[in-house]
């Protein structure tokens, strides 16, 4: 992997300042044009790794620091925005590192994601005990806080007052769900956020003259076949009448969705290829299936019945590496 031997001392500085300017432009797009905000924000990790891959350690702490530095000016110092992009940063320089021990790209995934939740578990710690309160109270008036921002932005829509009055009504029953899913949610947002960033590396580092690990054809990828006995598991919970068990088995389900999405758009990617599809098309379809839940779910069940059907006809592995 690339290092910083050989690099003159000015070239890394350059790169180091590139890598602040490019992970800061899309912090300015995700705040300023919050429609793309979710869309652009899962790229924040990618100029990291990539400085991460080719300069080494300090740059990429040079750019993570740098750019920390510029949100909290901008946003008035240790704010949600901070954490929240301070750890997809994180994210991006955990996979580098992964990327440098040449790990199979589920252990790459895995222990990446690892990285950003221990670090994020650490961050909710201090901070329940900076505001001298338990966790709960602590996710529970950030959850309030931001129902209260999204209940405003809808308003000032112009939503049907009827709707609004709806959605107020049932803001305890949201409030309650979201509170009890965070573990689930963020789980498979970080895996889709390190799955996403290890595909775009893929082209960003060729084009860039990166070295990048040989992962294999991930278009013929499949999640470990055991995995299907834990899907069945979450899903048999969800039909018992306790209400710990169905959080836990919803949670669960949230994870080996995001699972089997990637192992779903590994087989759309597999027929995009056996039959030439055009690069366009290829990206249209990519984006709709991103940004459409339920196509998102029709992928990942075509990911999950694969475990039987094997669509692709691939020859199954007798042992996972």
């Amino acid at each position: 992997m690339g290092n910083l031997n050989g690099t003159p001392a000015d070239d890394a500085k350059i790169h180091i300042a590139k890598g602040i300017a490019a992970t800061s432009l899309i912090f300015f797009v995700c705040i300023f044009i919050p429609f793309f905000g979710i869309v652009f924000s899962v790229l924040i990790p990618l100029p990291v790794l990539h400085c991460r891959s080719k300069l080494g350690r300090r740059p990429a702490a040079w750019v993570i620091g740098g750019t920390t530095v510029l949100i909290a000016l901008l946003t008035g110092g240790a704010t949600f925005d901070v954490f929240y992009f301070g750890q997809l940063m994180l994210l991006g320089f955990a996979l580098g590192e992964m990327f440098q021990r040449r790990l199979p790209v589920e252990k790459t995934v895995f222990y990446a994601c690892a990285v950003y939740w221990a670090f994020a578990a650490a961050v909710v710690l201090f901070a329940s005990a900076a505001a001298d309160t338990d966790i709960l109270s602590l996710v529970e008036g950030f959850i309030d806080k931001n129902l209260a921002i999204s209940v405003a932005y809808f308003e000032k829509m112009g939503a049907d007052p009827d709707q609004m009055a709806a959605l107020k009504q049932s803001l305890d029953k949201v409030r309650f769900m979201m509170i009890r899913i965070i573990p689930g949610t963020v789980a498979a947002a970080t895996l889709f956020a390190a799955w996403f960033n290890l595909l775009a590396a893929r082209r960003f580092f060729a084009a860039t003259n990166v070295a990048y690990p040989d992962f294999g054809p991930l278009r013929t990828w499949s999640a470990p076949e055991h995995l299907v006995w834990a899907a069945v598991a979450s899903g048999t919970m969800l039909l018992i009448p306790w209400q710990s068990l169905f959080l836990l088995g919803l949670n669960v389900c949230l994870v080996l969705v995001a699972v089997y999405f990637f192992q779903g758009i590994a087989i759309v990617s597999f027929f995009f290829e056996k039959h030439d599809f055009p690069p366009l098309l290829r990206v249209i379809v990519y984006a709709f299936v991103t940004m459409q839940l339920m196509m998102a779910c029709l992928v990942a069940g075509i990911g999950f019945f694969d475990t039987w059907f094997n669509f692709r006809k691939l020859e199954r592995r007798v042992e996972k590496q």
